[in-house]
């Protein structure tokens, strides 16, 4: 409702409801006017001749208001914007505010604010134009968010306001857009700088300057995601040793890529319920061949009447069933942490309970428990768990107000408010170890970091590779650091069994690796930091094949026999190539199309500005070089024309 500031007799009502003979779903009534105070009223919109509103979400965001200088001027909304200037005899939608109007607002005869689900809003008093006002305000909504590891990367998506993401060099903490809804997503990589990737928008390559070129890649399946039940959430886990290996959870299967999401495999189905969701997933940084799963299980009406914690020992080809801890909330949900020295060594915390069996360890694998749930904790619901290694047991335990952390030296949880609002609701708890901070992604109010509670006494040193099998002896490595540490300080030092035929550097934290003669190959890594030291050594962690040695006999590796047959390589990383060089063998059978490929990095088209490749001419039989950057040359002509039906 509205009342009219220069004539308080003045009063318009934007009604919802349901009349008799209307089978429209969330209807709309329509918009009545009164002139007396509310004594008498007209129907200026009736639920039969809308003028083209409807009811949207009328039920959650509905507002009206009236100009403070023009009676017959007024906007309102719900999930769209109406506005009308003759009193609603005509009705159009400017689409000039994000959608869920929630509070409208004339200020005097120059402007008008509106509250909406994807900010603030400054309108002129003409309702023509717009300017966005939601710069400063900390009220993000995170429902999906990611923590880069040797990079303070950050990713996120949000409540009506789509996916974004940043990198240190943007200025004035700001992200970058990357598109998309609201879905309840996000994640970065360990070993690629920049690299990012969202469901409903995919992946992408987050720029190093804040409006630097977006590029995009492919991303192929992901996990159980939701907004706001982060019980029912799997979550993206990177195998420890190879940062493009990584496990997700989806509907009841736990799923694998060795290739950074280009292709998967079902490494393990829990039953044959689709419902029963994959959740909580840890793999052990000390022996990866363990690995930890929940698994909710599916009552058969949309909700759980049980829980299952899974152990593999051989890297996910046979689980066996722990047994969980007497009186635990099974159906609750449960989060799992795992020590990255131990792997027997176990936290779980259940989700959704208000009792006293919250949170367990385990230090023999699940063998027995112990509750570490103490008054401290009662009528305070688990969101989520995190353990940092090189700590006396050191566990963060995020509840939706605010942060507990608890040691073994603890005979209690420890608050860990440390300045955050008093009225908050929690929603991710990720670590940033190079810089020893945590970082909480919240509902409703944004983005927050603190020193950890402590500083980890340890260092946990672990090496990550892109691969762990090249086929060519000449292929690069590249090695990236896993490790928790803070850097500030800290040196690394790299060495490889048998030596390689080149190593860009030992002494940094990512060098690249070329091992130049097949075979399998030792890879050690020692982080110094002041007084602490670590070293990892790993036996066989990377194999050379001698599968691109030129080949004597023509094969049939491919064979196409038809129009968009193809096969797509695994991602080359050849990022600042000056030239490169690769061979095989080719019969084309028959004349082929226009255009037809050998070689390319996508499709190609006449005037692309990014593919390149080796193409057959119009006439299908002359050799054409097609390369980035020039959209004036459609092709160069190589002279080269290539017989037809031989090898």
């Amino acid at each position: 409702m509205t009342v009219s500031t220069g004539n308080p007799n003045l009063i318009y009502c934007f009604i919802l409801g349901r009349v008799t003979g209307d089978a429209v779903s969330n209807p709309i009534v329509g918009v009545a006017k009164s002139t007396d105070a509310g004594a008498s009223w007209t129907q200026l919109i009736t639920w039969n001749n809308t003028k083209g509103l409807n009811s949207g979400q009328g039920y959650y965001d509905l507002d009206i208001e009236v100009s403070d200088t023009d009676d017959n001027l007024l906007f309102l909304g719900t999930q769209a914007d109406w506005k009308t200037t003759d009193g609603f005899a005509t009705v159009t939608a400017p689409d000039l505010v994000h959608a869920d109007v929630q509070e409208i607002h004339f200020n005097g005869p120059n402007d008008m604010w509106v509250a909406n689900d994807g900010g603030m809003d400054l309108l002129n008093a003409a309702i023509t134009t717009n300017s966005p006002k939601s710069i400063g305000i900390s009220g993000t909504e995170f429902w999906g968010f990611d923590q880069g590891w040797n990079e303070d990367i950050r990713v996120g998506s949000y409540y009506h306001n789509g996916t974004s993401g940043y990198r240190p060099n943007y200025p004035d903490n700001k992200f970058r857009e990357t598109g998309g809804s609201e879905p309840a997503t996000g994640y970065i990589s360990v070993g690629t700088p920049g690299k990012v990737w969202f469901n409903e928008v995919g992946g992408k390559y987050l720029p190093t300057t804040h409006m630097g070129e977006l590029r995009s890649w492919s991303y192929n399946k992901f996990p159980n995601e939701h907004y706001w039940t982060e019980h029912i959430r799997s979550e993206i886990v990177y195998h420890p040793l190879y940062f493009n290996t990584h496990f997700l959870g989806r509907d009841n299967v736990l799923w694998k890529t060795t290739d950074c999401g280009t292709t998967f495999v079902a490494q393990y189905t829990f039953g044959s319920a689709a419902a029963s969701l994959v959740t909580s997933i840890e793999i052990s940084r000390s022996n990866p061949q363990i690995m930890y799963v929940y698994q909710l299980i599916s009552n058969g009406s949309g909700g759980f009447n049980g829980g299952k914690l899974w152990k593999t020992t051989d890297g996910g080809t046979t689980f066996n069933e722990i047994t969980q801890p007497a009186s635990a909330p099974y159906s609750d949900g449960c989060f799992v942490a795992i020590d990255p020295v131990n792997p027997d060594l176990i936290w779980l915390a259940y989700n959704k309970t208000t009792t006293n069996f919250k949170v367990f360890k385990s230090t023999n694998g699940g063998g027995s428990w112990t509750n570490l749930t103490t008054s401290t904790l009662i009528n305070l619901i688990p969101r989520g768990m995190l353990h940092i290694g090189g700590t006396d047991g050191g566990i963060y335990l995020m509840t939706p107000h605010t942060v507990f952390y608890r040691n073994n030296s603890h005979s209690d949880w420890q608050a860990f408010g440390n300045g955050l609002p008093a009225k908050m609701e929690n929603n991710y708890i990720r670590p940033f170890y190079k810089e020893g901070k945590i970082r909480l992604a919240t509902i409703a109010r944004g983005l927050w970091s603190v020193d950890m509670y402590e500083a980890p006494t340890a260092i946990i040193a672990q090496p990550t590779v892109d691969k762990q099998v090249a086929d060519c002896p000449r292929d690069t490595f590249y090695f990236e650091d896993y490790s928790m540490l803070n850097h500030s300080g800290a040196t690394w030092t790299w060495s490889f069994s048998p030596a390689p035929q080149y190593v860009s550097s030992t002494a940094v934290r990512n060098p690249k690796v070329v091992f130049g003669t097949t075979g399998s190959y030792n890879v050690t890594l020692t982080i110094t930091q002041g007084s602490m030291t670590d070293t990892k050594v790993v036996s066989n962690m990377v194999t050379v094949n001698s599968l691109c040695d030129p080949d004597t006999i023509p094969g049939q590796l491919l064979r196409t026999t038809a129009a968009n047959q193809y096969f797509v390589a695994t991602e080359a990383n050849l990022t600042n190539l000056a030239n490169f060089t690769f061979t095989g063998w080719i019969k084309p059978n028959g004349t082929q199309d226009d255009f037809c490929a050998f070689f390319s990095s996508g499709d190609w088209c006449a005037h692309c500005d990014d593919v390149e490749g080796l193409i057959f001419d119009y006439d299908a039989n002359r050799l054409w070089y097609r390369w980035p950057g020039n959209t004036a040359e459609w092709y160069f002509d190589s002279g080269i024309d290539i017989p037809l039906n031989q090898w």
